[in-house]
C-alpha cells in the first residue's frame, strides 16, 4: 500500500507543469530608475512565452511605477507589443503580464522600477513563467540610473543609449554612439524615441559609413509634453559602427532627449568621445550637473508612449 501511494505521488508530481521563478528586489528613490536585466532561455525550438511579474513596495508611501520590456521586440517593432506598465501608490501588488515574441535561444528582458510619488521605495517581487524549466531565467545585471540630471548621457547595460539636453532656444545637439556588430556581417533594426517637454523636438538618426559620411536612416518628431518613436535599419556592417543622433529644436524646448534600444545581436560600446560604457553588467554615465528636471520643468518625467523613460510629477 505504501509503495502504491508513493507511485501516485510521483505521478502527481510528474503531471505538474514546470515553472521557473526569479526573485527581484532592491530600492529606488524619486528621481532615479532601478533597471534589472533578465536572461530568458527559450530553448532550441522557437516558442512564445508569457512572463508574469508580481512586484510591490515593501514599505513607505512612495509606491512603485514598473515596466516590463521585451528588448528585442522593442528594437524590431516598437513599443506596442514590447512593453507593459502599471503603478501603485502604496504597497499594493503590481502584476504585469507580457506575451513574448516567438524566440529560441537566450533573449533579454528589462524591468524598470520607479517611485510613484516623491520618496524612496524598497521593493520585492517575482518574475515567473509557467512552462519553463527551473533555472531558465537568470539575473543578467542591475543598475541605478539618475534620470533627473540635465544634461546627461547614459548607456543601459549594452543594449541602450540615452541623451538628455536642455535647449533654451533653437539648437542642434549631436552625439555619436559606438555599436559593436561583431565579426559577422549583419544589418540590424533598432528603436529610437524622441522626447520633449515643450515645443517640437526632432531626432535624426544617421549611420556613419566607411568613408565617414552621414547616411540618414530616419527621423521622428515629438511635440508638446510628449514623445514619438521610430524603428530604423542599418546597412550590413561588421565590427565597430558609429550611429549619430541629432536633437534639433526650432525654439525653446526646456528639455529634450532621445532613447535608442538595439537588438541583442549587437553591443552598445558607449558614446564617442567618452561617456557610457564601462561596467560588466550595466552602466550609467551622467555628464553635467544640470539643474535637474524637477527644477527646470516643475516635473521629473516625460513619457515614452507607455514605455516611459521618466516619470510625470505634479
Amino acid at each position: 500500500m505504501k509503495a502504491f501511494v508513493a507511485i501516485l505521488a510521483v505521478c502527481a508530481c510528474a503531471s505538474l507543469p514546470a515553472q521557473d521563478q526569479l526573485a527581484v528586489s532592491g530600492t529606488v528613490a524619486d528621481g532615479f530608475e532601478r533597471a534589472i536585466l533578465v536572461n530568458v532561455n527559450f530553448g532550441g525550438a522557437p516558442q512564445s512565452l508569457t512572463l508574469t511579474l508580481n512586484i510591490a513596495a515593501t514599505s513607505g508611501s512612495a509606491g512603485l511605477d514598473v515596466e516590463l520590456i521585451d528588448l528585442d521586440e522593442l528594437a524590431a517593432n516598437g513599443s506596442t507589443a514590447a512593453t507593459v506598465e502599471d503603478s501603485d501608490p502604496g504597497t499594493g501588488n503590481i502584476m504585469l503580464t507580457l506575451p513574448t515574441g516567438n524566440y529560441s535561444g537566450t533573449r533579454q528582458f528589462a524591468i524598470l522600477v520607479y517611485t510613484n510619488t516623491n520618496g524612496t521605495s524598497p521593493f520585492s517581487g517575482t518574475l515567473s513563467e509557467a512552462t519553463l524549466a527551473p533555472g531558465s531565467m537568470t539575473l543578467a545585471g542591475q543598475v541605478t540610473n539618475n534620470v533627473s540630471a540635465v544634461p546627461a548621457r547614459q548607456t543601459l547595460f549594452d543594449r541602450s543609449a540615452r541623451h538628455v539636453v536642455e535647449h533654451p532656444g533653437a539648437r542642434t545637439t549631436t552625439s555619436d554612439v559606438r555599436v559593436n556588430f561583431g565579426g559577422g556581417t549583419q544589418a540590424v533594426t533598432f528603436w529610437v524615441s524622441a522626447i520633449t517637454f515643450a515645443g517640437d523636438t526632432t531626432v535624426q538618426v544617421y549611420e556613419i559609413d566607411s568613408t565617414g559620411a552621414e547616411q540618414l536612416l530616419g527621423s521622428t518628431v515629438a511635440s508638446g509634453l510628449g514623445s514619438s518613436e521610430i524603428n530604423v535599419s542599418s546597412s550590413a556592417r561588421t565590427g565597430n559602427v558609429t550611429f549619430r543622433f541629432k536633437i534639433i529644436t526650432p525654439g525653446a524646448s526646456i528639455v529634450s532627449a532621445y532613447w535608442a534600444v538595439f537588438p541583442g545581436t549587437v553591443s552598445v560600446s558607449g558614446f564617442a568621445g567618452g561617456g557610457g560604457g564601462g561596467g560588466d553588467k550595466g552602466s550609467c554615465t551622467t555628464t553635467g550637473a544640470g539643474s535637474g528636471w524637477l527644477a527646470v520643468a516643475g516635473t521629473l518625467a516625460a513619457l515614452v508612449l507607455g514605455l516611459r523613460l521618466y516619470r510625470t510629477r505634479a
